[in-house]
């Protein structure tokens, strides 16, 4: 939407990658240091790991306006939409103002990202939109584990890890299991049943605490647990 003067807000999809700092794009830098307001997932933003990611590798954003806000971590579309609508509400007039604002969110954007429920309030309002990716964690994951994702006609699967894992075995090819949670424990057994299979999981990859691990029995406990299912020898 244009102002009278013709300047036309924008709204950024920016991924900050998956948790080290050195990952972040030079796109994703460059997108973060153009915008008047950046807004992140998490409250406070010191709390937001896009948004220390972001600080690490531009320390001028400490001087921005920041925009946190909590996006419940629910499936009821209702609370979800309305809690999406009340954060909408808040950078709206910043928009319309013809301002640039940059969503910050870890990993890519494109991948299980809480922007794509923003977009489409701002897309109501005519606001010009711009994605820029970051590189997800499972393909760090993978970097760090020294590992192939796919060869030769290998299919890979991105999989929520909170759905049946029973289904999602069935699969041909690698598997990655993303957001798994609660049902880690869940996939712990499910995966037992394959004893040839090699399973492997990195937790916090990215950050100062990242640790890999070996083996279905070993997938650790916590929220930032990818795990990579491959069913040869690598």
């Amino acid at each position: 939407m244009n102002r009278e003067d013709g300047k036309q807000g924008i709204l950024y999809g920016i991924g900050v990658g998956s948790g080290d700092p050195e990952d972040i794009t030079l796109k994703a830098m460059h997108t973060i240091q153009k915008c008047d307001v950046l807004m992140v997932p998490t409250e406070p933003k010191e709390d937001s790991m896009a948004y220390r990611i972001a600080l690490a590798s531009c320390p001028e954003i400490e001087e921005k306006e920041v925009v946190a806000v909590t996006f419940p971590m629910t499936r009821d579309g209702k609370k979800r939409d309305a809690a999406i609508a009340d954060a909408y509400a808040k950078i709206r007039e910043d928009l319309l103002d013809g301002k640039a604002v940059g969503f910050l969110t870890i990993g890519d954007v494109t991948i299980y990202s809480s922007f794509f429920y923003l977009r489409k309030f701002a897309e109501r309002d005519g606001i010009q939109m711009e994605l820029v990716n970051g590189i997800p964690s499972f393909i760090a994951s993978a970097a760090a584990l020294g590992l192939d994702l796919c060869l030769h006609q290998e299919n890979l699967h991105i999989i929520n890890g909170g759905i049946e894992v029973e289904e999602a075995l069935k699969l041909s090819g690698t598997k990655v299991f993303l957001k798994s949670g609660k049902n880690l424990e869940n996939l712990r057994k499910a995966l037992a049943s394959h004893p040839e299979w090699q399973v492997y999981s990195v937790k916090d990859c990215g950050f100062p605490t990242q640790a890999m691990y070996l083996g279905a029995e070993n997938i650790p406990d916590g929220y930032m647990v990818v795990v990579i299912v491959k069913e040869r020898e690598v």
